[in-house]
Order: C-alpha cells, then sequence, then structure tokens
C-alpha cells in the first residue's frame, strides 16, 4: 500500500528525472538552438561536359556524366564522383581543388591512373583530368576537359 506521502516522493523522483531528461539539450545557455552549419558552396550534382582536351593514345572516347561533388563548408575535403569513379581530393581557399591519384581498371588491358585538378565557381566547376595509361603497347597520356554546372 502507498501512502500519499510515498505518492509525493515517488512524483517528485519522477520531476527530477524527467527535468535531467529534458535539460541541457545541447543548445547555449541562453536557451536558443544553434544555427545549422553553414552550407558548402560546392557540394551538390553538376551536369558535365566531358571534351578531349589531348591525347597520345590513339582512340578514346570520353563522356558527358553527371558530377556529385560531397563537400561540409570550412573543410579543405572535397569528393568528386563521376561514371561511377570516387576521386578524394582537397579544395583551397582560393577554390581550386586537385584530386588524388586514383587507379582505374576497366578491364581493356590498361591501367590508368587519373587525376582531376579544376577551380569551382559559382554553381560550377571547371576541371582537367590527366590520365596516364599503361599496358599495351606502351604508356600514354590523354586529359579529359570538365565543365560542371548545376
Amino acid at each position: 500500500m502507498i501512502v500519499p506521502s510515498q505518492v509525493r516522493l515517488a512524483l517528485l523522483g519522477m520531476s527530477i528525472v524527467l527535468v535531467g531528461a529534458c535539460g541541457g539539450g545541447g543548445g547555449d545557455d541562453d536557451g536558443t538552438t544553434p544555427p545549422p552549419p553553414a552550407a558548402s558552396p560546392f557540394a551538390g550534382t553538376y551536369a558535365t561536359a566531358v571534351t578531349l582536351a589531348s591525347n597520345s593514345c590513339g582512340p578514346v572516347t570520353v563522356q558527358s556524366l553527371p558530377t556529385t561533388v560531397t563537400h561540409t563548408a570550412g573543410s579543405s575535403a572535397v569528393t568528386l564522383v563521376h561514371g561511377g569513379t570516387t576521386y578524394p581530393g582537397t579544395v583551397a581557399a582560393d577554390s581550386t581543388f586537385t584530386s588524388s591519384p586514383v587507379n582505374v581498371d576497366v578491364g581493356d588491358g590498361f591501367q590508368y591512373l587519373i587525376i582531376v585538378a579544376g577551380r569551382f565557381g559559382n554553381r560550377s566547376f571547371v576541371a582537367d583530368a590527366t590520365v596516364d595509361r599503361s599496358g599495351g603497347s606502351g604508356p600514354c597520356r590523354f586529359v579529359a576537359h570538365w565543365v560542371g554546372t548545376r
């Protein structure tokens, strides 16, 4: 049997638990909620026109495909995904970017080492994908020029 003083203590105990569960929700000390993180000026999906800028490899086909850019505002890390290949890299304060070298094997007997470098503009980017091909008849290089808009 619960007596009224025990009910008050039980309710008081629940109140303490509830207050403890509700307090300190991550806002500032003045009770305001912090603003959401700033949106990246670079992140998004770009329609990307691709042309062959130079070529010492013989017949090469390039494709215009969408490019998805992942970036967090204030970070120097950036990732581009084009044609199913991911190019992690860095972006500088002046909006220029460079990917790390990426090895790609498309199953045609050649190996491809690709580096993408360019600059972001206002809802756009311009870049060159430099492709060093090895295997087969010997090494060669081609450069695909990318123009992305969103």
